[in-house]
């Protein structure tokens, strides 16, 4: 099988605590698009996973943002852990 990528290894990250140090909040942009959103603050996700945020060159800017899709393996293997807990857990019913 041939693979454009090297390196392949399991994550070591555990998405559980990833996710539980990241706050989700409602906002309105202060320019460009109208009305409430709902997201994570890309300067407290960076602390964690920088390789899903896009920063400015200055980082004192504005321009900060999360990249989203970049973030759907995180939460699949969220889900594979949780499926193993349930799958425990209804064998000790």
């Amino acid at each position: 099988m041939l693979f454009r990528s090297k390196n392949i290894e399991p994550t070591k990250l555990e998405p559980f605590e990833l996710f539980n140090k990241m706050n989700i909040v409602d906002f309105e942009w202060k320019e460009g698009k109208k009305g409430k959103h709902t997201g994570l603050i890309a300067q407290e996700v960076d602390k964690y996973l920088p390789q899903l945020v896009k920063k400015p060159a200055n980082p004192e800017e504005i321009g900060w943002s999360v990249e989203y899709n970049n973030m759907v393996p995180y939460l699949i293997l969220a889900l594979i852990k949780l499926k193993k807990e349930v799958d425990e857990l209804k064998k000790l019913r």
